[in-house]
Parts: structure tokens; C-alpha cells; sequence
């Protein structure tokens, strides 16, 4: 007989990606138009390119070959954080997760993120605070919340969001970088974005929201005439969180892929 984690954990190694957009409903409207209220806001994301965060952006990869021998640089990617481990928004790659997904290492994991905080960002967004304490708290232990802008003509190339050294073993192992371990809110976005995770296209729309394993290799292109806004959110989760997800498996996996 399959036990609860059992099916937890098959759920979260398998899945590229689940849409979960019924599960949280994020008020995506309101966070939007707190961000265009928030002053100066478009020449306020910040590309990772400091001393301290580049050591941390340059394992992952980001940039490869791509048929053959074309090399495609990311560009027009601009982020800000609402949420992490310093409390500063322009720190956006840092968080605090031990490799291993076993309790040990949650257990390490929530210690650490425990000390997370709220940025200087956080007055301009009381539509996510609000969100976050009603629908996000009771279900998941915050690690962080960022905001993502692409360009128009963006790109984000190819790759997987796993430091080099821990690679290899996320290939043998169950690891917090290769299961479902990033929720993704589309904010504003026109036709003409691409999102691909594991060869397969995820159809966002604004309100979208999608559980996706971004260990698994994946790439966006914005070849629309406007900008394109994410809202991404990673934590450890508790355990109503399984429980809603292991319950709703079914209709989830539906709502994602269509009925087989």
C-alpha cells in the first residue's frame, strides 16, 4: 500500500510543473497595480551582477549553447526582492535551503529561513503582504518572494537552477534543487511569451499560478511588444500544503495536462 509520503514524494520528483492556480488565487491585479504604484518602479529592478551575488548566479549556468554553436547570453532580466534573508532587495539569489529534502535537513532549512524578513520594498505591497499572511503562511515556511520583469525581446537561455557542485548528486538523490520547489505567479504578460520547462511549454496568462521544478532545464523568451511580470515565491511546506496537494492530485494534474 503506498503511504502518504510516498505519494507526496512521487508527486514532487515526476512533475515538471502543476498548475495550482485555484489553490492560492493571487489577488495578481492588485499586486500589479501596487508595483506601478510604487514610485520610480520601473528603474528599480536590479540585475544580480554585485561581487557577493555573482559568485551565486555563475554555478548555475545561466547561458549555454544552443544548436550547436550559437551562444545566447540572458538579457533584458531585471529582478527585485519583497522577501529574503537580508532584508535588502537587491539581494535576489540568496536563500537559505540545505541540499537534501529529508527531515534533518528541513528541519536545518526552517532554522535558517526563520531568520528571513520583509525588504525596504514592503510598504509599496500591502496586496502581498496581505496575500502571503492569508494564503501563503498557513500553507508554506517563506523563504523568499521576488519580483522578475522581461523585456521585450528577453531572454532567459536554457538552464537548470542548481549550483555545479551539487549536481551530480541532485541526480542521484531526492534534493530540494530537483522536486517541485518554486511557485510562479504571472502578473501582466501579452501573447508572444514563451516558458518552457523540461521541453514542455507552460500556457501562463496573467493570474496563472504554476508549482515548477526549476532543477529541471527550462527557458522563457518575451517576443511580445511589452514587458513581461512574474511574482516567484519558494519556501518549505508545511503540512496542510501536502495534504491539500496529495488530496487533489488528480483534479490538479487535470487542470495542468487535460483529461487523459
Amino acid at each position: 500500500m503506498t503511504t502518504f509520503n510516498q505519494t507526496w514524494q512521487e508527486i514532487i520528483r515526476t512533475h515538471p510543473f502543476l498548475n495550482i492556480t485555484d489553490f492560492l488565487q493571487p489577488p495578481y491585479k492588485r499586486i500589479m497595480q501596487d508595483l506601478r504604484n510604487m514610485p520610480n518602479w520601473e528603474n528599480s529592478f536590479h540585475v544580480p551582477r554585485n561581487s557577493y551575488e555573482k559568485e551565486m548566479i555563475d554555478p548555475m549556468n545561466i547561458g549555454e549553447k544552443i544548436g550547436g554553436d550559437g551562444f545566447v547570453e540572458a538579457k533584458g532580466w531585471k529582478i527585485i526582492s519583497i522577501f529574503n534573508r537580508t532584508g535588502k532587495s537587491s539581494h535576489t539569489i540568496i536563500h537559505n535551503f540545505l541540499q537534501g529534502s529529508g527531515m534533518r535537513n528541513h528541519i536545518r532549512s526552517y532554522r535558517l529561513i526563520q531568520k528571513h524578513q520583509w525588504t525596504e520594498l514592503k510598504k509599496y505591497f500591502p496586496s502581498i503582504e496581505s496575500w502571503v499572511s492569508k494564503k501563503i503562511s498557513p500553507y508554506i515556511h517563506l523563504a523568499f518572494i521576488r519580483l522578475l520583469i522581461l523585456e521585450p525581446g528577453g531572454i532567459i537561455p536554457p538552464h537548470n537552477d542548481i549550483p555545479k557542485e551539487v549536481f551530480n548528486a541532485c541526480q542521484r538523490e531526492i534534493s530540494f534543487y530537483n522536486i517541485l520547489n518554486s511557485i510562479c505567479i504571472s502578473l501582466y504578460q501579452k501573447p508572444g511569451n514563451i516558458f518552457c520547462v523540461n521541453n514542455k511549454l507552460i500556457s501562463f496568462k496573467p493570474g496563472d499560478v504554476y508549482w515548477i521544478n526549476v532543477g529541471k532545464k527550462h527557458w522563457v523568451v518575451n517576443m511580445s511588444d511589452d514587458i513581461r511580470v512574474h511574482l516567484q515565491i519558494q519556501g518549505l511546506y508545511k503540512k496542510p500544503y501536502r495534504e491539500h496537494i496529495v488530496k487533489n492530485i488528480d483534479q490538479i494534474r487535470t487542470d495542468t495536462f487535460g483529461a487523459e
